[in-house]
């Protein structure tokens, strides 16, 4: 064998290797000298990686796994079920009816734990989860609610990249037992505990997981969100809201003869949007001792809650909203800056040498050491540990931990040197992480442990400054909101990584085997399951128009579309062994009919959540009617699918027609996919080699096609399909305001029961359930659903009493927390419409309103009221900053019906929102005292004596009903089966004496007079009532005559 044989011997091994593995190694090196492209060459046929793999969540033994480059979804396949059945929960249920009565029911709840096994590791992380195409997860949104909803699923499954040296999980080991449990190393999984299957049909088959892996990743952390403004000192937050306090007034007050300090501190509500959709107040009192002055008494929030607490620093007392004790706490110089805590079950107060813990009726001083500024002090809890860390100033800054129970400091450090007396202290916390800002920079540190490890950090526009939880992994400082957790971000591939990596998984050939250099495209995403190296590399030269050939003892990657590297002249056409000449050129070209008319290309759509996406280019003026489909297994831009199907369609006519051709041997540098130019007698070619057969005498068969590099520049677009929205809304808590209010729609309100609302905080609230529990929360029974959110808003400010005979031309401003409010004509306002009802429970006020003007803030300033309506003129002087606005005309407003015999009596209520425990609820304690039942008070009452001092009076029956009387002066019905009224002689406080009427007109005789009061009165009061069968008496209506 010549040496240029050998050579092709050992090439030709590598290309056998390419075609079949090392079995095709050896049947590789018997071809000898024969060689064209390895991987890609003419056409578009291969045999790579399909759409249809791994697409199927699959629970198989013996599964392909997956290989993953750059960014990329797989749906996994189930390796355990734990006990190897589903956990079955069974909850009995309640369910009230209009009557009050209930039934039950049984409800099963299903849930799994198991390990879904995805692809070889290791990987670095988790971008993306779907269930049945329901995004659950998504660690490199920069959407706050979506980020706190997938960090809530997140708490549910742990992530296992495929490391060499990861061991077999907890539950895992349990279950089959130690030491036949596997880590399942190199395998890329994740381990899901307790997934409820509710929402899945009740099985595991339901629930298919797509899981969108990043073979590398970088996480960032802190990340800026955005900047937020807000008013007060921070004090709450939650997933659905963020809660600031301010002080508003203190002054004293006698209650029952005892006289106390109250005060009265502001609560703002924002949701994550930064809107303001609540304004309330809180009063809280503690006693006055002696003659302590009013500047004694300090109001301060608790931060954690929306508690506060007072505290009186003549006599060391305080109290409010926390169990009342006696202890020293910081001067009043230092108030401003001091911040009282609830954390880990206990509250914690700044002390001259360290802090308070007060827990129940326990008292346990702390005390730091070497403490220099205690106002520097701050204690929070993480919500997802439980674990309660302390911050504070000595002649550095100091971050630790304390023991909830005991308040022991358990480990502390330095963070900063030359920081003394710094008041900067607060922090967030979540996850084992914590937020501070201070040197110009805002850090998360590692908490987890015992230490603080520094994460990163981001620089600041200022020094530093206080950081309070805005919500779930996230704190909000003064220039700004911040993501605590990591968020995920990663960079395409290089197609010649991608190369390199799966020739390297030969365990044959390396990265140094193979030369790549010319290859400078990216790849989005690609997955391998199984065969051949070639058949991993084939799609990829079909997307990226590449082909791989043998070039000495290496492989090399070459591009389509390149220039001309030679001429060769038609006088070295033609080389042969003997004086005979052969043909000198030859062409064959392919029939139109066996060509395709359209080449589609099927994809991962990158824009539509890795859906199958399908791109095509068609020929026309054509006789073909062949299709022809590509599937690629990669992840594509619609109109990069577009450029590949026109290309490979061009492709496939240019390559029609068929070149052959000999040279002398002293065209041996010839590789195969050059490029070159053959001149002949009727045209110059461009023709590309593709392959060449080296004869033993040394000269060069060669086949070739036409090439012509513009082919490979594509000018199409594809056309984008809708896109998914991206985001995971936060379901919330749900807020629930009962309402017991005369009847506005008797149609439903003409009967024992009251209208229920109930809304959401967030914008992903899927709806609720209102509860009641007739055993002081023992038990729950289901009353209503709601789908939707009902209207409902509040008021900063409060309007003032009125008579109700005019039109109130105030206005007054309305925070709404969901729903829209609009304005009306005049003629609208006075026919009934835009009823509302306004103020709390026990002193609501229907009210009508004619205009309702949006505010930039999102508010709406409200004027144009009738007052007092159906009844309630009574509480037009008793509302207050922070009081309810909810629209009456809301179609999702719902009237609960109530039996009669619980009229008056105590109950709680819990607003539930769907799919979340009874425990998620706060308790609303709510009376239903039947106000839709009660007839309203008598009007117009009028008297006359004779001359013996005998009365006689008339009043006016009002109607709880709607009557028409103004239009066509027919009376108001009645109301109830039966007119009846009661009339109270009144003498000051005491009733001396009730007459029974059922006209609207009674007698009080001189006589009678003369016996509850000594002699005839010229001046009596009346306390005038209507009287119902259910409730009994109405509104009372007080009149001196």
């Amino acid at each position: 064998m010549s040496t240029e044989s050998a050579i092709g011997a050992i090439v030709g091994g590598a290309i056998g290797f390419f075609v079949g593995g090392p079995a095709g190694a050896m049947y590789g090196a018997a071809l000898g000298a024969g060689v064209g492209a390895v991987v890609g060459g003419v056409g578009i046929s291969y045999d790579g990686p399909r759409l249809s793999d791994l697409s199927i969540q699959t629970s198989t033994y013996g599964a392909d796994i997956a290989r993953i480059h750059s960014k990329i979804v797989v749906s996994g396949n189930v390796l355990w079920l734990e006990n190897n059945k589903l956990r079955e929960r069974v909850r009995k249920v309640s369910s009230g009816g209009k009557g009050g009565g209930s039934s039950a029911t049984k409800e099963y709840t299903y849930y799994a734990t198991f390990h879904l096994g995805l692809c070889e590791g290791p990987v670095a992380g988790i971008r993306r989860i779907w269930c049945s195409d329901k995004l659950l997860y998504d660690a490199g949104s920069d959407d706050l609610e979506t980020i706190i909803a997938g960090n809530a699923f997140g708490s549910n499954w742990t992530f296992y990249s495929g490391s060499d040296d990861q061991l077999p999980t907890a539950r895992y080991e349990a279950d089959v037992g130690v030491g036949n449990a596997t880590g399942h190393r190199g395998l890329c999984y994740i381990e899901f505990r307790d997934f409820e299957l509710t929402d899945y049909g009740n099985t595991l088959e339901g629930a298919q997981f797509r899981v969108e892996l990043v073979k590398a990743a970088d996480n960032a952390a802190p990340s800026f969100m955005y900047e937020r403004e807000y008013d007060g000192q921070p004090v709450y937050a939650d997933s659905a809201v963020f809660i600031t306090a301010t002080h508003a007034t203190t002054e004293f007050v006698e209650i029952g003869g005892t006289e106390y300090c109250q005060a009265r501190m502001f609560f703002n509500t924002y949701n994550h949007d930064g809107a303001l959709i609540k304004v309330g107040s809180r009063t809280a009192r503690i006693v006055r001792i002696g003659t302590t002055s009013i500047g004694a008494y300090k109001a301060r929030p608790i931060n954690g809650t929306t508690n506060f607490a007072i505290h009186d620093i003549v006599n060391d007392i305080t109290g409010g909203d926390v169990p009342e004790f006696s202890g020293e706490i910081p001067a009043p110089t230092s108030w401003d800056s001091a911040i009282w805590s609830y954390a880990g079950g206990s509250y914690w107060f700044q002390t001259v040498t360290g802090f308070l813990m007060v827990r129940g009726s326990e008292l346990v001083p702390v005390t730091v050491p070497g403490l220099v500024n205690y106002a520097s002090i701050f204690i929070a809890e993480d919500p997802t540990t439980g674990r309660v860390y302390i911050r504070h100033g000595t002649s550095d800054s100091f971050v630790g931990e304390l023991n909830p129970e005991t308040g022991a400091i358990l480990w502390s450090e330095v963070l900063f040197t030359g920081t003394v007396g710094v008041q900067a202290s607060p922090f967030a916390c979540y996850g084992g992480r914590m937020l501070v800002h201070d040197l110009s920079e805002v850090r998360v540190y590692d908490v987890s442990g015992t230490t603080a490890e520094l994460i990163d950090s981001a620089s600041a526009a200022t020094v530093r400054g206080p950081v309070h939880a805005y919500a779930p992994s996230f704190g909000i400082t003064n220039v700004g909101v911040y993501q605590i957790s990591d968020r995920s971000s990663s960079d395409n591939s290089l197609l010649a990584d991608v190369i390199e990596q799966e020739v390297e998984l030969s365990g044959l050939l390396t990265a140094a085997d193979i030369d790549v250099t010319t290859l400078t495209q990216e790849v989005k995403g690609y997955r391998v399951t199984g065969g051949s190296v070639r058949a991993a590399l084939e799609p990829l030269a079909a997307a990226y128009q590449f082909d791989i050939i043998p070039s000495g003892y290496k492989l090399k990657a070459v591009p389509r579309g390149q220039a001309s590297v030679l001429t060769v002249p038609y006088a070295d056409l033609g080389a042969t062994a003997s004086d005979t000449p052969g043909d000198v050129f030859k062409m064959a070209r392919e029939m139109d009919s066996q060509l395709p008319a359209k080449t589609v290309v099927k994809y991962l759509d990158a824009a539509r959540e890795y859906d199958i996406g399908e791109q095509s280019s068609t020929r026309i003026n054509t006789d073909a009617v062949n299709e022809v489909e590509s599937e690629l297994a990669l992840v594509l831009g619609a109109d990069e699918a577009a450029g590949i199907a026109e290309v490979l369609q061009s492709r496939a006519w240019l390559e029609r027609t068929d070149a052959s051709f000999t040279l002398p041997p002293t065209y041996l540098a010839l590789e195969p996919c050059d490029v070159i130019t053959v001149q002949t007698p009727e045209a110059d070619y461009e023709l590309l080699a593709s392959e060449l057969e080296y004869t033993q005498d040394g000269r060069i068969e060669v086949k070739a096609k036409p090439n012509a590099a513009a082919a490979y520049t594509p000018n199409a677009s594809g056309g984008e399909g809708q896109t998914p929205p991206g985001t995971i809304g936060v379901a919330g808590p749900s807020l629930f305001v009962p309402l017991d209010i005369p009847v506005v729609d008797e149609t439903v309100q003409d009967a024992p029961g009251f209208v229920g609302t109930l809304t959401g905080y967030t914008g992903g609230w899927p709806g609720g359930v209102v509860y009641r529990s007739p055993d002081n929360g023992q038990t729950w029974v289901d009353l209503q659903a709601w789908s939707a959110k009902c209207t409902i808003g509040s008021t900063p400010g409060a309007l003032t009493e009125h008579d109700g005979y005019l039109i109130d031309q105030t206005q007054l401003n309305v925070i709404m927390i969901s729903g829209a409010l609009e304005s009306i004509t005049r003629d609208q306002l006075l026919a009934g419409y835009n009823y509302a009802a306004y103020g709390v429970d026990g002193r609501w006020e229907i009210v009508r309103f004619q205009n309702a003007d949006l505010q930039a803030d999102g508010s709406y300033t409200l004027s144009d009221f009738v007052r007092g309506d159906k009844g309630t003129e009574w509480a037009t002087g008793l509302h207050q900053p922070g009081d309810w606005f909810i629209l009456l005309g809301d179609p999702d407003n719902a009237f609960i019906g109530m039996a009669a015999e619980l009229i008056g009596i105590d109950r709680l209520y819990r607003g539930i929102t769907q799919r979340a425990s009874i425990d998620t609820g706060d308790d609303v304690p709510f009376t239903y005292r039947g106000v839709n039942l009660e007839p309203l008070s008598p009007v117009d009452a009028s008297a006359t004596r004779d001359g013996s001092g005998n009365l006689t009076a008339t009043f006016v029956r009002r109607s709880r009903l709607s009557g028409n009387w103004w239009s066509s002066g027919v009376v108001s019905p009645v109301g109830e089966a039966t007119q009846a009224f009661e009339v109270d002689v009144m003498d000051g406080a005491n009733v001396v004496r009730t007459i029974e009427t059922a006209t609207e007109a009674f007698s009080y005789s001189a006589a009678d007079q003369t016996t509850d009061f000594g002699s005839p009165q010229s001046s009596i009061t009346f306390r005038i009532y209507q009287l119902s069968e259910t409730v009994g008496r109405g509104y009372a209506y007080e009149v001196t005559l």
